[in-house]
């Protein structure tokens, strides 16, 4: 293991890969991410997980601590898509930074620039209290110098104990940290960087804001809004613990248009902690975390993205609670692509501590096409503490679940979404699906040219599951016109008049398996450069916002 960064010395740990029986108490992992669907890596320490992030290129970065002769570390590991380690990156994969000479540093948070740069945030005691600390790594794992103080850059307060907790890039590319302060009662922090580190005094006129709620806060989660408005969510023992909530302009001022004084508090019960915030398409802003009913549950929010107010059309009552079965705690919120929401945290209710999922539909009702009846559990070190602390999304919809299992860095992964995902082909069946998930035929068209006079042109599409669950299709496709007569066949049997319709059905397919159908063009025309664009898409029977469309562009010559 590289601990080039480490001030005092360098230690010569091999990092270790592990391979994970997993068993899928609930649902199923993606068994093509290290062969079984989730990946342990070990410092030959003690270890703890605390973000995930997913680089333009695809590459994944885990962030935490690990724990180095009685001082921690901030440790960084970075996998290729596949779940195996990226050697490119600190020649092992991992790399660990030490701030002070003995201090005591954790990595809370992880956002990755637009360069491919990463920027990680926690607290150190370098200075002999808690204080924010930021570090930047260059894509090869070093230190970037360019940022702070060789690749670092501390911030203090002035309380004792100053904890940052999420870290943000915006598009501008300043970078955007929060957590908690302690100056005789904690408060909501956040400070604005400009990208070379140095204070922001745009913000807030020094590049630092912090509120309270006449409580004890402490902020876990940050978003930005399109606007450049910025949300932290948390929570404050001002009444009971109670969610808590504040949005600040891009200026760094309390925005008085949210609850009219910046801030807003939700009561669940009588210890409600905020843990993960993201803003719907809409506007709308969900936070997630865990209230104590008698055991703790899951809990959720959604407040009006203009107001401030309740979102009574979530849930109701603009709140929701999930109980999985035992002491149940959520520590990650993230938004589909389809606008589900997928909590993350862990439960008891298998005996130890699992990992634990919970999805719901954009207005809080249960998913119930997601695991059982909703929740997933994964027993990723069989009868062992597995606690799930972070969730990123990839691309192509599948969800990475990092935290720790047997004090490890471990990273799960899974499909969350029920895709469509259709590719066409010609003179012979379509290959397997592409991972091009679109509405119109962009980037998904074949032009055919076909002789005019009665000519024939057949193509291919196949529509395959790529969602995680068995699930049907069914498939429309665009009728034919003067020009061109347009069939469609399943094997040899004439499927026309159901494709027409939109009612044909592929039947049940695995996550993974596929359905072909033929289509056959004939020209009825005698005349050259007659053109007709036919469109073929297919749609989740359990999920008809779930759609994939490919285009036959025919012409004849």
């Amino acid at each position: 293991m590289n601990t080039a960064h480490h001030p005092l010395a360098v230690l010569l740990t091999a990092l270790a890969t592990t391979t994970i029986p997993v068993i899928a108490a609930t649902g199923t992992l993606d068994a093509t991410f290290n062969s079984t669907g989730a990946v342990s890596t070990s410092f030959g320490a003690t270890e703890s997980a605390n973000a995930i992030a997913v680089m333009p290129n695809g590459k994944i970065v885990v962030v935490g601590s690990t724990n180095v002769l009685g001082n921690s570390d901030i440790a960084v590991v970075r996998y290729l898509a596949n779940g195996s380690l990226d050697k490119t990156f600190s020649s092992d994969g991992g790399t660990t930074t030490g701030i002070g000479a003995a201090s005591q540093d954790f990595a809370n948070a992880v956002a990755i620039q637009a360069d491919g740069k990463i920027v990680v945030a926690g607290y150190t005691n370098a200075d002999g209290t808690n204080d924010f600390v930021t570090a930047r790594y260059n894509a090869d794992g070093s230190l970037d110098t360019f940022f702070g103080a060789g690749g670092r850059v501390i911030s203090a307060v002035g309380g004792n104990d100053d904890r940052a907790t999420c870290v943000a890039v915006q598009p501008d590319g300043k970078i955007v940290v929060a957590g908690s302060t302690d100056g005789g009662g904690s408060d909501f922090v956040v400070f604005r960087y400009n990208a070379n580190g140095t204070p922001d005094t745009t913000f807030s006129g020094d590049g630092r804001a912090n509120n309270g709620f006449n409580g004890t806060e402490f902020c876990n989660a940050l978003a930005l809004q399109d606007d450049g408005k910025i949300v932290l969510a948390g929570y404050t023992d001002s009444q009971t613990n109670d969610f808590a909530i504040v949005r600040y302009t891009d200026t760094g001022l309390l925005d008085t248009t949210f609850d009219t004084d910046g801030k807003q508090t939700v009561a669940f019960g009588n210890d409600d902690r905020a843990t993960g915030v993201v803003i719907q398409d809409d506007g709308a802003i969900v936070v997630a975390g865990s209230w104590d009913g008698g055991s703790s549950d899951m809990a959720i929010v959604r407040f009006n993205g203009v107001t401030g107010a309740l979102d009574t059309a979530f849930s109701t009552d603009g709140k929701h609670t999930v109980n999985l079965g035992g002491a149940d705690f959520c520590n990650a919120l993230a938004l589909q692509d389809d606008g589900k929401l997928l909590l993350g945290g862990y439960t008891n209710e298998l005996g130890n501590n699992d990992f634990a999922l919970l999805r719901l539909n954009s207005n809080g009702s249960s998913d119930t096409s997601f695991g059982s009846n909703a929740i997933l559990m994964l027993d990723l070190s069989i009868g062992g503490d597995d606690r799930a602390t972070a969730i990123a999304l990839q691309k192509n919809g599948k969800a990475l679940v990092a935290g720790t299992s047997l004090a490890d860095f471990t990273v799960a992964r899974l499909d969350t979404i029920a895709k469509t995902d259709a590719r066409i082909g010609s003179s012979a069946p379509a290959p397997l699906g592409n991972n091009v998930y679109n509405e119109n035929g962009n980037g998904q068209s074949l032009n055919v040219d076909v002789p005019k006079s009665g000519g024939v042109k057949t193509s291919f599409v196949r529509i395959e599951n790529d969602g995680h669950a068995t699930d049907s299709f069914l498939i429309g496709g665009t009728s034919g016109n003067s020009n061109f007569l347009v069939e469609y066949f399943n094997g040899n049997t004439n499927v026309s008049t159901a494709v027409k319709n939109g009612s044909f059905s592929t039947g049940n397919l695995a996550p993974g398996k596929s359905f072909t159908l033929k289509v056959r063009v004939t020209a009825k025309t005698g005349a050259a450069n007659k053109q007709l664009t036919i469109f073929l898409t297919g749609s989740s029977d359990t999920d008809t916002t779930s759609t994939d469309t490919v285009r036959i562009k025919a012409k004849t010559k």
